[in-house]
């Protein structure tokens, strides 16, 4: 979020895409001078693949908080010593941490049947509609699909959205 007018009001970049952004443009290193909040979601999984180099140059690009204070948000899955770590190199002192699971709760892919599909690109629309249709045979299903690129998500929204109307029911709103 920034407070100065005519620049955005929320910027969504991978790291890598984001470092090379303000490394490359000073117009863009100026506008995060008033970053009012840096949110960095999976952040057990940025680390895990490595984006640790990114976040500490995206940080040497943005003031620090005694110059510019900004609210910053980790948000993470699990939360192993990698992520403490990062949570005390960029939050300020005394910040909090809120956990929302309970010792007690079972992990979601333990009562969450999940299905992986692996076929050629010329079967994988075909496969997960025939999925589909076989779990909506037992009982009402919502799916979450995740496809290699954005491209091929595009491609699955359009073909699924089309058959919608012929598929009977099967498949509910696309969205």
């Amino acid at each position: 979020f920034f407070r100065q007018p005519n620049t955005p009001k929320i910027v969504v970049a991978t790291p890598g895409r984001l470092k090379d952004h303000l490394s490359s443009s000073p117009d863009i290193k100026e506008r995060f001078q008033a970053l009012d909040l840096l949110n960095l979601d999976e952040a057990d999984r940025l680390l895990e693949q490595r984006f640790k180099a990114e976040i500490d140059q995206i940080q040497a690009h943005l003031p620090s908080p005694s110059q510019h204070p900004r609210q910053t948000l980790f948000f993470s899955a699990t939360v192993p010593q990698r992520v403490i770590d990062l949570c005390k190199q960029l939050l300020a002192p005394g910040y909090r941490t809120i956990n929302t699971v309970s010792e007690d709760d079972v992990d979601t892919h333990s009562r969450i049947p999940q299905f992986s599909i692996l076929a050629s690109v010329e079967d994988q629309l075909s496969a997960t509609l025939a999925l589909i249709e076989k779990l909506c045979a037992e009982c009402p299903v919502k799916a979450v699909l995740f496809f290699p690129t954005a491209r091929g998500t595009a491609i699955a929204h359009d073909v699924f959205t089309h058959l919608a109307p012929l598929s009977r029911g099967v498949l509910g709103p696309i969205e």
